[in-house]
């Protein structure tokens, strides 16, 4: 597919050309970016110079202008295919050029936007602004290339008022009272908090902060990340030696305060989450001073309990770990996080207990749909048994404590067909899902466990399940 593509090289830039039936783009180096330019049409993109990815994936697009529409929903897997494709053929050639044309980039802009692409994968407006480099201060410029914070803040910061702490003079620079003003009317009500409100508007009524302003809170761009921009000496020292965590959630420190500096980055995750003004306070003090062994033991704890992968290195995780701990009823407990955690489990397994029995007392004669074919027949070896029933589905739950209980819906739609299945040897037992198709989708033992009797299980019921010829409305048992 690269020999398809020709590519006209040029001191300051390069032109690829597809050939008759694709567009051409010309690919500039300006002085802060590269400029994508559609040869026929004229239109300019601007784009950093670590932006490979989206600039080629934006080239792509012009290129395939001609193949097909990608409008056209009859057209567009083919198009999704051809897009994928040619946006990894031409991130080898703009590769291929950045590496023959880095030279002439000053230093110094290499240098920032290279610090704000690896810490938010992107660029933003300002980083590609040539009057940002003259106006900015040396120990700005110096700042970005040292400090993650720093160079998030230029990235998310850029023209608009997005989610960092600002003062009132900002939203005078911004003219949000012009902007509200054309956005009420057509919302009922008014908000006198204009702050608030003019965070909820969409981004076509939000104006651009000038650049002169940009620069001036970026000079303390520690502030930038305090609640209602006051001096924190906590969040400062946080930030100077701030660990390795994305740039999502650096952009949420500003939701609170801390409480104590944090420089470890499972420690700062959980800082960070139960800074959320939407989380109950009554356990922050637990969240907050928890160390990091403790979350550690406490996210497998969930993870186990919960039969969800969540790792030790993302934000989600320890957010879903904290509001699962968090969910226990009782407030202002005297223990530590793990403690909390394990109440919470346990807390949690009673009510599953009580909603089954729940179930069972209400539905629990109702039956499942039965599979288009005969059901699969037991060996002197193999035990199958098709849950037939809501009862006997969420008693197959409880008695191996996993979660076959929650498709009760599907297979009373048709969607799932559950069997339980005995390895007579062994003595092992587990749960079997087959959907619609007969595809066997999950095989687990006791406690999700995979055993003897879910590998052969899964091995007859897979040879059974390609029977299923007619896939129409399965029949439901009287």
């Amino acid at each position: 597919m690269g020999k398809k593509y020709k590519v006209y090289e040029s001191p300051n830039e390069f032109l690829i050309d597809g050939g008759a039936d694709r567009g051409r783009v010309r690919i500039c180096l300006d002085e802060t970016c590269w400029t994508l330019e559609n040869v026929d049409d004229f239109v300019v993109q601007e784009f950093g110079f670590f932006e490979i990815g989206k600039l080629a994936n934006a080239a792509s697009k012009i290129v395939l202008k001609y193949i097909v529409d990608p409008i056209n929903m009859a057209n567009k897997m083919y198009y999704n295919r051809k897009a994928s494709n040619t946006t990894k053929v031409l991130s080898k050639i703009l590769a291929t050029q950045f590496s023959r044309l880095k030279e002439k980039i000053n230093p110094t802009i290499l240098s920032v936007q290279r610090a704000i692409f690896a810490y938010s994968l992107g660029c933003g407006p300002l980083a590609i602004n040539p009057k940002f480099y003259a106006l900015a201060s040396k120990y700005l410029i110096n700042d970005i290339v040292t400090y993650r914070p720093a160079a998030v803040a230029v990235r998310y910061l850029h023209w608009r008022i997005q989610g960092f702490e600002v003062e009132d003079q900002d939203l005078e620079y911004a003219e949000v009272a012009k902007a509200i003003e054309e956005y009420s009317r057509s919302v009922v009500g008014t908000e006198e908090n204009w702050r608030d409100y003019y965070k909820c508007l969409p981004r076509s009524y939000k104006k651009p902060l000038p650049l002169e302003r940009c620069i001036e809170l970026l000079n303390d761009w520690r502030l930038l990340y305090s609640k209602n921009r006051k001096k924190n000496t906590a969040l400062n020292r946080t930030l100077m030696n701030c660990p390795d965590v994305s740039s999502r959630a650096l952009l949420e420190l500003c939701r609170g305060e801390l409480k104590r500096p944090v420089f470890k980055k499972l420690e700062l995750f959980l800082n960070i989450s139960a800074l959320q003004p939407t989380r109950r306070p009554d356990n922050s003090d637990l969240f907050f001073y928890s160390s990091e062994d403790e979350i550690k033991k406490a996210i497998r704890a969930v993870s186990a309990a919960t039969d969800n992968r969540l790792s030790l290195r993302r934000y989600n995780s320890v957010t879903f770990m904290m509001h699962y701990a968090n969910s226990f009823p009782e407030r202002n407990l005297k223990c530590k996080l793990l403690g909390l955690v394990r109440k919470s489990i346990r807390w949690h397994r009673e009510e599953v207990v009580n909603r089954r029995e729940q179930i069972i007392g209400s539905n629990g004669e109702m039956l499942t749909c039965l599979p288009p074919i005969p059901l699969p027949d037991s060996s002197d070896k193999i035990k199958i048994k098709f849950l037939g029933s809501v009862k006997e589905i969420m008693t197959e739950g409880q008695a191996l404590e996993h979660c076959i209980g929650t498709y009760v819906d599907n297979a009373l739609k048709g969607e799932s067909f559950l069997f339980h299945i005995e390895d007579l040897k062994s003595k092992e037992v587990a749960s079997i899902e087959v959907d619609s198709f007969g595809r066997v989708v999950q095989a687990r033992g006791p406690k999700n466990k995979i055993n003897l009797a879910s590998k052969k299980g899964c091995a007859i019921l897979s040879e059974w399940g390609k029977n299923f010829l007619n896939l129409g409305s399965p029949s439901k048992e009287n």
